[in-house]
Parts: structure tokens; sequence; C-alpha cells
């Protein structure tokens, strides 16, 4: 069993060691010292799972999603803290230099990723 399987894992040209966003985000927590069971830690992590729902979505790299996705959580963390609504939230500048983007680059993701967070319009009809 174990030879058969090998012969045919050694015969495949598939991408077993393919980047995740998910990978790239545990390293953006580590890195901008934001606890992975934290408030915002669950929400960064939650936003890229949400993400693989959205076939806009799959353009995006997956170090972009990771990166905007903690820059959206911060900023909903923000919101939920000081009731403050800011755009202008920026990533730490750890990650900044880690992920080698510039916040430019992160604001079209994340208008989709904020996207994805608002309430339904179907939903409001629902409850009515």
């Amino acid at each position: 069993m174990t030879k058969r399987l090998w012969c045919f894992l050694s015969k495949q040209t598939l991408p077993f060691a393919t980047p995740t966003a998910h990978g790239f985000l545990m390293r953006l927590l580590k890195i901008g010292k934001v606890g992975h069971t934290s408030w915002t830690g669950l929400l960064a992590r939650y936003l890229p799972d949400l993400s693989l729902l959205e076939y806009s979505m799959q353009w995006y790299s997956a170090s972009l999603l990771a990166a905007t996705a903690l820059l959206v959580a911060l900023q909903r963390a923000q919101l939920k803290s000081t009731g403050l609504k800011s755009d202008l939230l920026n990533l730490p500048d750890e990650c900044m230099q880690h992920i080698g983007l510039s916040e430019e680059s992160l604001c079209d993701c994340a208008v989709e990723v904020r996207k994805l967070l608002e309430v339904n319009p179907s939903d409001k009809k629902d409850k009515k």
C-alpha cells in the first residue's frame, strides 16, 4: 500500500506545498504581537476562510489576503473598543516590512474583505 501511494505521489505534479493565507496570517499575527485567540486574531483568522466563498477573492495572493485580513481585523477591533471608525489604521511596521507590500496595495483587497463582513441585504427583508 505504501509503495503504491509513494509511486502515485512521485508521479503527480500537484502543488503539495502551496502557501496559504493561513500560514502567512499566523506569521503576521506573531510578528505583530496579536494573539491568535484574541478577538482580533480570531476575526483575522476567519476572514481568509470567508473569502474562500467569494469568487472575486481568488485573484488576490495569499500574502495579500492575510495582510488585509489582519488590517481589517485591527480596524474592527479599534471600532469595537473606541467606537470610532478609522480606515487609516495601518499594520504594524514589522508586518509591513515582512510582507514587502505597501498600504496602497492593500486598499482594493480591503474593500472586498469589508464587503464580506457587511450584512446581506436579503437578511434584512427576512426580519421584517
